[in-house]
């Protein structure tokens, strides 16, 4: 959460408040200390877990119950991206397909040999972190994935051309 979100937490809060019972009275310590227990997570997740505490709670949630809540909500934004695997054939193939809208379209579809299996090319890495300051975090957090530059980088063929600007390109800079 960051400081831009406190008053869009503490409407939620007082959304929260007046839907759901509460086992205390909810003073400004008490959400002092939800603040500080929670200030961690993205205001996103623990909006989406509040939402869920209103449509199907019955208590104001502990903050340990929110966090818990928000974590369940923390990527389900985030796409996978789906990368082919390596593939030591170069064979093409012509295949037609259909657009939404009807029309057809001739696609060239070919295997695809990677330079660099660990980075597939793109120049960087993931390494996973279960949460224990692996990543270099001084504190306990959720397991995550670290990106940082392949070593690949200064020899691999296939990333200097997609990454080194063409002559053109270096003199329309100017």
């Amino acid at each position: 959460m960051t400081p831009h979100d406190d008053a869009e937490f503490t409407a939620l809060c007082i959304k929260l408040d007046e839907t759901l019972k509460r086992r205390g009275s909810v003073n400004s310590i008490s959400f002092e200390a939800y603040t500080d227990a929670l200030q961690d997570l993205p205001y996103s997740a623990l909006h989406n877990a509040g939402m869920d505490f209103i449509r199907n709670g019955d208590w104001f949630p502990t903050p340990k119950e929110w966090r818990e809540a928000a974590e369940d909500h923390l990527f389900e934004d985030i796409v996978p991206l789906a990368l082919p695997a390596p593939v030591a054939s170069r064979d093409v193939e012509l295949k037609t397909i259909t657009l939404p809208n009807g029309t057809s379209v001739n696609v060239m579809i070919s295997d695809w040999e990677f330079r660099c299996t660990a980075c597939e090319d793109y120049g960087w890495t993931r390494t996973p972190c279960p949460g224990d300051r692996t990543c270099g975090r001084p504190f306990r957090h959720l397991a995550h994935e670290v990106v940082g530059d392949c070593p690949c980088r200064k020899t691999n063929d296939t990333y200097k051309r997609h990454h080194t600007p063409s002559v053109a390109a270096r003199k329309a800079q100017r």
